[in-house]
């Protein structure tokens, strides 16, 4: 969606989605057990965020990496970042979520 009046880019990122852009663009997202990385280029104005559920897949030889999969989100947001000729070291970098939404089996 995006707004007329300002031209501003309304993303909303459900499991498994990944954006990355500029200061135009306003990501949001809702977790409870999923998780979110977000990076942000305070000089540039641009950044990403990925909505993972999951820590890895089982097996190799996949074809595109899966946002659904934290270490294929990671590099996701890694090629972006380099696409854009920069470092991570120079990002902003913050993880939300992860909440305990289940009643725990430990004593």
């Amino acid at each position: 969606m995006m707004d007329a009046y300002s031209g501003t880019k309304y993303i909303y990122l459900h499991p498994g989605d990944f954006y990355f852009g500029d200061c135009h663009t306003r990501m949001r997202t809702l977790l409870g057990s999923c998780v979110s990385i977000m990076a942000w280029h305070p000089e540039l104005k641009i950044g990403g965020m990925c909505h993972y559920v999951l820590p890895s897949r089982c097996g190799a030889g996949h074809v595109r990496p899966d946002g659904r999969y934290a270490e294929e989100a990671v590099t996701l947001l890694l090629n972006a970042i380099a696409a854009a000729d920069t470092r991570p070291s120079q990002y902003r970098v913050r993880l939300a979520g992860g909440g305990s939404m289940f009643r725990s089996t430990c004593p």
